[in-house]
C-alpha cells in the first residue's frame, strides 16, 4: 500500500512539473551519500545548490550569470569557451592566511574546466575543487579536493 502511494505521488509530481512552463533545465551530481549538488540552467543563469541531506540548513545556492558569453559568479569569471582563456584570480580566504588561484582552460576540444588552487604551503599548491564543462557550458563533472569526483546522478 505504501508504494501504491509513493507511485501516485510521483506520478501526480511529475505531472505538475512537467506541466509547468518553465526555460529551466536540472542535473544532479552526487558523490557520496549525503551529499549531492543540483544544477539548474535557466536560459542565461546556471544556479548550483550545494545539498546536504542530513543537515538542510547547510544547503548553499551559488548563482551563476551570462554576460558577454561567459559565466559570472560576484563578478569573477567561472566559465568560458574562449580558445586561450586562461583566467587566473588570487584569492585570499578571510579564514585563514591560505592563497588561492583560480584558472579557467581549454582541456580538449570540447572540454573546458574550471579549477581551485591553494597554497596549502610555501610554494606548495594543491587542487581544491574543478568543474569540468562542455562547450554548451553544461557541466559535466565536479572534483573535490578530496579527490573526489562528483558524477551526474543516473
Amino acid at each position: 500500500m505504501d508504494s501504491k502511494i509513493k507511485c501516485i505521488y510521483v506520478s501526480l509530481l511529475l505531472l505538475l512539473l512537467s506541466s509547468c512552463g518553465k526555460n529551466k533545465d536540472v542535473s544532479e551530481f552526487v558523490v557520496d551519500h549525503p551529499y549531492e549538488t543540483k544544477v539548474e540552467y535557466m536560459k542565461d543563469t546556471i544556479k548550483l545548490t550545494d545539498i546536504s541531506l542530513n543537515d538542510p540548513s547547510e544547503n548553499r545556492s551559488y548563482i551563476w550569470v551570462k554576460k558577454k558569453g561567459q559565466y559570472y559568479s560576484n563578478g569573477e569569471l567561472m566559465m568560458s569557451t574562449e580558445e586561450h582563456t586562461e583566467y587566473f584570480s588570487t584569492l585570499m580566504y578571510s579564514e585563514s592566511p591560505i592563497k588561492g588561484v583560480s584558472m579557467i582552460r581549454k582541456e580538449g576540444k570540447n572540454l573546458y574546466s574550471y579549477k581551485t588552487y591553494l597554497e596549502v604551503a610555501p610554494h606548495h599548491w594543491e587542487l581544491h575543487n574543478a568543474i569540468y564543462y562542455d562547450k554548451s557550458y553544461r557541466i559535466i563533472k565536479f572534483q573535490d579536493k578530496f579527490a573526489c569526483d562528483f558524477m551526474l546522478k543516473k
